[in-house]
């Protein structure tokens, strides 16, 4: 047994492998060999990640980490006393006096349309590329969107005081990669201006990934509730498909711009909600007590529930370095836009 000699040296990681064989009939034991220039190579590439690790990409993770807890707190902080979207749903409706009994005209079309409206602007952000993390992935995202609403509606109008014209939200996405081209997920959604919020799981599962010839192609289960809203209760679940291709810029950065379908399903239910109006002294009896002058009537009701499907497009793309990522979404619906970037860091 020779060892190597690698510019002359004999290296201690080379010790105990033999010199290569001529002969033919051991040309395959020889093909499963490492050299000694691989294993050094090798030895180069791990010191270099070991250092990375250890320094400069440890100390962006965790820089990255502390901007998203300021930006988090910072932005509910600011919002905390805003209630623009606040949702009243019993102006949604009319009690009237009529005879002996409190009656109440609702509005089933507008509340509704609000119920979608808020659907959509709660529901998932940034798709993203097809490619998953890996079996050992993990990423913390953070996402701005701005959803537009016609705010001139009648049914906003009547639903708030001053509506804006977009419904803002951020969302913390977490997302850890698994064996066979599968991600999991879960969301932290916000409303601004509201006391909204909203948590929900996906699954991910690459079809195709990896293939130098081919676009990398996903599917996308989600399911989501949103929390806060006294008088209303509202489910979102739905799906996506995704096609994208990556591709590498001078070595140092990676672009994966994609395109997408997305589908929402809006489930929402009232709970009972109380009307009121006013009535002279005298007339009604049911919901109205005495009083001397005028009284004030009551009466309790239900919307019907509401069952919205709303079909999108996606649009976007990804920039990756080692471990900062960032992107930018646009998904695309009859009705309604939102506008979504992101920024996350990978470990």
């Amino acid at each position: 047994m020779t060892p190597y000699l690698c510019n002359g040296t004999v290296h201690a990681r080379c010790k105990g492998m033999p010199m290569p064989d001529k002969n033919p009939y051991r040309q395959t034991f020889q093909k499963t060999s490492t050299n000694c220039h691989s294993v050094l190579e090798r030895d180069r590439s791990v010191r270099l990640i070991r250092v990375a690790r250890s320094g400069h990409l440890k100390f962006g993770r965790s820089s990255s980490l502390l901007t998203f807890s300021l930006i988090f707190l910072l932005v509910s902080h600011a919002t905390s006393a805003a209630d623009t979207f606040d949702i009243e749903f019993n102006r949604l409706g009319t009690a009237t006096v009529e005879g002996n009994d409190v009656n109440v005209r609702l509005n089933q079309v507008h509340f509704d349309n609000v119920v979608r409206d808020l659907g959509v602007a709660m529901a998932p952000k940034f798709m993203g590329p097809a490619s998953t993390l890996g079996a050992l992935g993990f990423e913390v995202g953070f996402e701005l969107s701005w959803t537009d609403i016609n705010e001139t509606s009648t049914y906003w109008k009547n639903a708030v005081d001053s509506p804006d014209s977009t419904m803002q939200t951020m969302q913390i996405h977490l997302r850890k990669g698994l064996p066979f081209s599968l991600e999991v997920g879960g969301t932290i959604t916000h409303l601004f201006n509201s006391e909204l919020w909203g948590v929900g799981l996906d699954v991910k599962f690459a079809m195709l990934e990896g293939f130098r010839s081919l676009p990398d192609f996903a599917i996308r289960g989600n399911i989501h509730t949103i929390l806060g809203a006294n008088d209303i209760n509202i489910l979102l679940s739905g799906g996506d498909a995704v096609l994208s291709k990556e591709f590498g810029i001078g070595g140092v950065l990676r672009v994966a711009p994609y395109i997408g379908y997305n589908l929402v399903y809006i489930h929402g239910s009232s709970h009972a909600i109380t009307f009121f109006t006013e009535a002279a002294a005298g007339s009604g009896s049911g919901g109205c007590p005495n009083g001397t002058d005028k009284k004030l009537c009551s009466r309790v009701a239900l919307f019907d529930d509401v069952d919205e499907i709303v079909h999108r497009g996606i649009i976007g793309f990804q920039l990756v370095t080692t471990v900062l990522s960032v992107g930018f979404e646009i998904a695309i619906a009859k009705d309604t836009q939102t506008y979504t970037t992101h920024l996350g860091v990978e470990f």
